[in-house]
């Protein structure tokens, strides 16, 4: 397994590097940790997407925390990762707590 983790918090990438040490994972899965999708070199993609494969992008928290030039930056990115890469598969998850949406719309949880 190929794991890429992007995150602009420090805590975070240090929280991933620890988790990807422990026994979930098999001694060949390799772990790239990076604050940026342009981080990751274009070959290392040619070289894992020779073949299809299953791709999952989960976003957590994030759109809240990005503003529109971002955003248009995040869906350019993943954009050309498809049209670069049509033979894998692409399964997006987008992660927020239900009562975020409700406490930012002013309801109350009951």
């Amino acid at each position: 397994m190929k794991y890429v983790g992007i995150d602009i918090s420090n805590a975070m990438l240090n929280k991933a590097t620890e988790f990807s040490k422990s026994i979930l994972f098999k001694k060949n899965t390799e772990f790239r940790l990076l604050v940026s999708f342009k981080q990751l070199e274009e070959n290392t993609l040619d070289e894992w997407f020779r073949v299809s494969n299953l791709v999952v992008l989960n976003f957590s928290y994030l759109f809240a925390n990005l503003n529109t030039e971002q955003i248009n930056d995040l869906v350019n990115d993943v954009n050309q990762l498809v049209k670069k890469y049509p033979l894998n598969k692409y399964v997006l998850i987008y992660q927020n707590l239900y009562t975020d949406t409700i406490i930012s719309q002013g309801l109350k949880i009951i």
